[in-house]
């Protein structure tokens, strides 16, 4: 029975790892995110978009390439009351590594505004991007003024 009962554990233990694995992600792939908003105003809210950051610095072999996803302008709103669907592909340019949801907005057309969300004030979120592209700066072999 003990015997048992610690293979019941370290199978648990060892299914953590997997459990916790955050989305990846590959260009032309949509980022989507589903947010639900509550509260006296949350039905007033008619559109929503997101912001995720990227930890750290592009590798070098992606210099310029980008370092956020900002997606906005296509969320649609779902049958489960005040809950928006957000979705954006990944560019082809957009840099490998880990990202994390840094920013949330809401819009309310009939009052021509946004209220915009900070980490801290929802759910914490991490994506991973995995982009094999690289660009190489090539140099300048001369330059001639006419």
């Amino acid at each position: 029975m003990k015997t048992s009962l610690w293979l019941i554990m370290a199978l648990l233990v060892s299914c953590l790892p997997l459990c916790a694995q955050q989305l990846v992600y590959e260009p032309h792939k949509n980022v989507v995110v589903d947010v639900t908003f509550e509260g006296k105003d949350a039905s007033r809210v008619t559109d929503a978009s997101y912001v995720f950051t990227l930890d750290g610095q592009p590798i070098p072999s992606q210099p310029s390439f980008l370092s956020s996803i900002n997606c906005g302008g296509s969320s649609k709103l779902l049958s489960t009351p005040n809950t928006f669907e957000i979705s954006c592909p990944v560019a082809i340019n957009q840099a490998a590594g880990d990202y994390r949801l840094t920013n949330i907005s809401a819009g309310f057309r009939e009052l021509n505004m946004g209220l915009s969300y900070n980490e801290g004030e929802f759910p914490a979120r991490k994506i991973t991007i995995k982009n094999t592209g690289e660009l190489s700066k090539p140099k300048i072999k001369d330059v001639q003024v006419h």
